[in-house]
């Protein structure tokens, strides 16, 4: 079975991707009920995790400052991707881990159920 390439984004920092460069190294992984099957090959770079965490007190106070319903809506439209992208999430999932296909989906499931709970439960 021929699988679809992933494309390498990079790291999710201050609302962009940005793929390490200079990469201190490349992780390479593997589908473990399948080693000839190459899921993606990620450069890594510790100066990454300083401008995460920079990035991501900086957005803190932003997020506390934002109302309810402008906090739902990042959340909602992330449920939204998650539904429309189960079956390729599901299947990378499945690559990625060594699991069957239908458990994976239903790990896809069950983030786009906690989102709602997340909106019901934690933040009103």
């Amino acid at each position: 079975m021929q699988h679809r390439k992933i494309q390498v984004l990079g790291n999710f920092i201050d609302g962009e991707f940005h793929i390490p460069s200079p990469a201190d190294e490349i992780l390479t992984s593997l589908n473990p009920a399948n080693t000839k099957d190459v899921i993606g090959n990620f450069p890594v770079s510790c100066g990454d995790i300083d401008k995460g965490v920079s990035a991501a007190r900086s957005a803190k106070e932003k997020w506390a400052n934002l109302s309810l319903e402008e906090r739902i809506a990042p959340l909602r439209s992330y449920q939204h991707i998650l539904r429309s992208r189960i079956s390729d999430l599901a299947e990378l999932i499945a690559r990625e881990v060594g699991k069957p296909l239908w458990e994976a989906e239903g790990e896809v499931k069950a983030m786009i159920s906690k989102i709602d709970i997340t909106i019901e439960e934690s933040l009103p």
